[in-house]
């Protein structure tokens, strides 16, 4: 089961952080309790988590993987000949 697109801080060493009201202002943090680095300097990334554990398999649980939402591309008209 996935889970619902948020907006998350990410330092350059990869330390996440949840972004409320989608904006780095909000995160209680000012540096990356890892590295150091000013929050600032973080990225603001879409991202949900997408669980692969089966219930049935209590090996699996906890599992998944990060997902970024895909940008959407700019489709191009074609032009009208106006016939």
């Amino acid at each position: 089961m996935s889970g619902d697109w948020l907006h998350y801080g990410v330092c350059p060493c990869g330390f996440m952080r949840e972004a409320p009201f989608g904006d780095k202002f909000h995160i209680h943090l000012e540096v990356c309790p890892r590295c150091g680095t000013d929050k600032k300097n973080w990225a603001l990334r879409v991202m949900r988590y997408v669980a692969t554990g089966r219930l049935f398999q209590p090996s699996t649980w906890g599992t998944g993987y990060w997902q970024d939402r895909p940008t959407p591309t700019p489709v191009e008209k074609e032009p009208v000949d106006g016939r």
